[in-house]
């Protein structure tokens, strides 16, 4: 075996190891633990390990049809939690999007594109509790869910090892 070969598993395939002749490591993409806020990030292969074990998942490449995740979006008030819901379709966005947010509240409303083509939606949930949301594009049957934790998500601390220098991350 050469040195610029890394052992692989019966079965799997190599990947050449990163050197300086120029072979660099492809990127993986990984969605947020289940439930939790956040976005699909990109991290190199030698990370994915540590970012599994915070509760990452491998998300699909090419993206999934309509792919959906959530970031908290200001204070809470009045006993108010809000969201913004990221609705990210693969296709050219439809006219309208039908939500069923998950705590009794369905509603149709007009494609709110963003600058980068992608729909954000706020809306307010009454309690701390795990809501699985619905959204269907309206012309084309596509059909997204997400679990949306409030009640709680896997601690997410940062993937470098302790003892590194964190000034700036």
């Amino acid at each position: 075996m050469s040195l610029t070969q890394q052992s692989a598993p019966k079965g799997a395939t190599r990947t050449p190891a990163i050197s300086s002749s120029g072979i660099s490591a492809q990127l993986v993409r990984l969605l947020p633990p289940l439930g939790c806020p956040g976005q699909p990030l990109w991290v190199p292969p030698n990370e994915v390990q540590r970012w599994e074990q915070l509760g990452f998942g491998r998300a699909p490449i090419p993206a999934a049809d309509l792919e959906l995740s959530w970031q908290p979006a200001g204070q809470e008030s009045g006993g108010l939690i809000p969201i913004e819901l990221l609705l990210n379709p693969r296709l050219t966005p439809p006219n309208a999007v039908t939500l069923d947010w998950g705590d009794g509240l369905t509603e149709t409303l007009p494609w709110p594109a963003a600058a980068d083509g992608n729909a954000r939606l706020r809306h307010s949930y009454a309690g701390r509790s795990d809501y699985t949301l619905q959204v269907e594009l309206s012309g084309n049957g596509i059909t997204a869910s997400l679990l949306l934790s409030l009640a709680g998500c896997v601690p997410r601390q940062p993937p470098w090892p302790i003892g590194v220098n964190q000034v700036g991350r």
